[in-house]
C-alpha cells in the first residue's frame, strides 16, 4: 500500500464523513486501488485522532496490506489516500482501519467487526495490435501526424424538445484531424480503422478519406474525418435490431504522396462507453 494520489486508470474508495462509503470505478483484477479516507470519521468519535492506518485483505489469497492514512503530524482533516495493488488472483477486498487516539487509545472503524467487502471484476480483454502497417509505407511523423481524435457513441433517435427519445438508434461518430506539413500536397489522406466489442472481437473495419479543411495556425494542411462510421442496435415500439456493442476503435493515419505512402507510424486507440449508458 502506497500513500499517494489517484492514478487515472485506478479506481477509487472514499469513506467520507458521517460514515458514509464512495466507489468510483471497478476495482480490477491485477490493476490497482485507490483509498481515500476523511479523518473527520474517527473526529466525529471525540476529535482526538492521532493516526490512521488502514488495512486491506485480498480475497481468497489472504493477502493483506496496510499504509498509514494519517500521520501523527499531518493538519487534522486533512484528507488522505493510498494506492494498493490488487493480485491478479483476487476476486473480493476487505478493508478496515485503526484509529490511534492522542490518550494512546486504539478505536477501530471496521462495519463493527465485519470489515468493509467490495467485489473485484476480472480485467476485460484488451484488442490485439490487429491492425497493422501497409507494406512498404514510409513512417514520417514530422510529415504527417494527427493533431486530435475522439471517438463517440450516441443516440441519434429524433425526440421532441423536452421530451425523452422513445427508441435508439446508437452510432458510433469518430472524428480525426491530421496536420500535414506544407508545402507537401498529398494525392490523398485516409484512414483504415477497426471496431472491437468488449471482448476484443473484430466487429468492423474499413478505410475512409480524409477532407482538406484549411490550414492550421502554424502553417500545416489540415485534413478532417468527421462523421458516423458505424452503426449500432436500433430499436423502436415493437422492434428491435441488435448489433455489436463497439467499446473500442483502432486506426491509422496515412497518406499518398507520389509512388509513396507515408504515415506517422501510430496505432491510435479510442474507447467507449457500453451501450447500456450511451445516448
Amino acid at each position: 500500500m502506497t500513500t499517494r494520489g489517484t492514478t487515472s486508470d485506478a479506481a477509487v474508495l472514499a469513506f467520507l464523513d458521517g460514515w458514509r462509503e464512495l466507489q468510483h470505478g471497478d476495482i480490477t483484477a491485477g490493476g490497482s486501488l485507490v483509498v481515500r479516507y476523511e479523518p473527520t470519521r474517527f473526529s466525529s468519535v471525540n476529535g482526538r485522532a492521532r493516526e490512521i492506518v488502514g488495512y486491506a485483505r485480498f480475497l481468497p489469497g489472504g493477502q493483506i496490506r496496510h499504509a498509514t492514512l494519517r500521520g501523527r503530524r499531518a493538519p487534522r482533516a486533512a484528507p488522505f489516500a493510498a494506492e494498493i495493488a490488487v493480485p491478479p488472483e483476487t476476486k473480493q477486498v476487505e478493508l478496515w482501519f485503526q484509529c490511534t487516539e492522542e490518550t494512546g487509545e486504539t478505536i477501530w472503524d471496521s462495519r463493527f467487526g465485519e470489515n468493509y467487502r467490495f467485489d473485484v471484476v476480472r480485467p476485460r480483454p484488451r484488442p490485439t495490435d490487429s491492425l497493422h502497417l501497409r507494406h512498404g509505407v514510409v513512417i514520417d511523423a514530422a510529415l504527417i501526424c494527427v493533431a486530435e481524435d475522439a471517438a463517440v457513441k450516441e443516440n441519434a433517435f429524433p425526440s421532441r424538445p423536452g421530451y425523452p427519445a422513445t427508441g435508439v438508434n446508437l452510432q458510433t461518430n469518430l472524428h480525426v484531424a491530421a496536420r500535414v506539413q506544407r508545402p507537401i500536397d498529398p494525392e490523398s489522406v485516409w484512414v483504415d480503422v477497426h471496431f472491437f466489442d468488449a471482448d476484443a472481437a473484430l466487429i468492423h473495419g474499413d478505410t475512409l478519406p480524409l477532407r482538406r479543411a484549411g490550414t492550421t495556425d502554424a502553417g500545416h494542411d489540415l485534413f478532417e474525418l468527421d462523421g458516423m462510421l458505424y452503426q449500432g442496435s436500433v430499436a423502436t415500439p415493437g422492434s428491435v435490431t441488435p448489433r455489436p456493442d463497439v467499446r473500442s476503435v483502432q486506426y491509422r493515419l496515412y497518406c499518398q504522396i507520389g509512388d509513396r505512402i507515408v504515415t506517422d507510424g501510430v496505432l491510435h486507440r479510442c474507447y467507449l462507453a457500453t451501450d447500456a449508458v450511451s445516448g
